[in-house]
């Protein structure tokens, strides 16, 4: 091989070494901010309630979150912005999202947000890695925030229905799953147009013929609110 072509083959290695130890380097930069032990669910909830949740998230059976590491993030982000529509986010991707949600909270408020995000995407790989998926379920029911000063999924069943969350409906159930993790925009007292909105698109990703529902009835055991939503 003559020189010409033995410069080029270096030339091309070289930038590919360098590109992969930039994209590993983000990586450890975003991981250094996380601690060292994701968070953890203390308990494990039912098959089914696991099932409704990942259905929520357009999910379908078996629960499945593909194990990812730098380089295949990049690989996925690169194939999905060539398309010129991008797709809507999958279960997968939505869930993971969530949980890098409740790992970075009140943990990165004192970094850059360079780094914050750079944190949030190494939370992502990490979990995908490090927790089984319904281990990754578990956290989001039991860490969640639901609104009215619930945390979690069985004291949301409380907090909306008076109920324990096994005599939920699956219609009551699909009402704290459209307020989780954003309940002051979805509250069904302060924002009731808005809830009715995203909780026909929770059911219709859970496979719900939304011409079926009927909110009075089909949610006729909710309370309101305590005490007024915050303004």
């Amino acid at each position: 091989m003559s020189g010409w072509p033995k410069w080029i083959v270096g030339t091309v290695a070289l930038l590919a070494v360098l590109f992969v130890c930039l994209i590993y380097g983000l990586y450890w930069y975003g991981a250094s901010a996380l601690p060292a032990e994701l968070p953890t669910a203390q308990r494990a909830y039912p098959p089914e309630v696991r099932q409704a949740y990942w259905r929520s998230e357009s999910g379908r059976e078996p629960i499945e979150i593909e194990r990812m590491d730098p380089l295949k993030l990049v690989w996925r982000v690169f194939v999905l912005t060539r398309d010129e529509h991008i797709p809507k986010p999958t279960a997968e991707e939505r869930v993971l999202t969530h949980a890098s949600r409740l790992a970075t909270i009140r943990r990165t408020d004192h970094i850059s947000m360079t780094r914050h995000h750079l944190a949030s995407v190494a939370s992502w790989i990490r979990f995908s890695n490090e927790r089984t998926p319904e281990q990754i379920i578990d956290l989001l029911l039991e860490q969640s925030a639901f609104g009215r000063d619930a945390f979690g999924y069985d004291a949301a069943a409380e907090a909306y229905f008076g109920l324990p969350a096994q005599r939920l409906t699956r219609a009551e159930q699909l009402a704290l799953f459209t307020v989780m993790g954003n309940p002051s925009i979805n509250d069904p007292d302060r924002h009731p147009d808005r809830f009715r909105r995203h909780y026909l698109r929770i059911a219709e990703r859970s496979g719900v013929d939304t011409s079926t529902i009927d909110f009075e009835r089909d949610l006729a055991r909710l309370k309101p609110a305590s005490k007024p939503a915050a303004p």
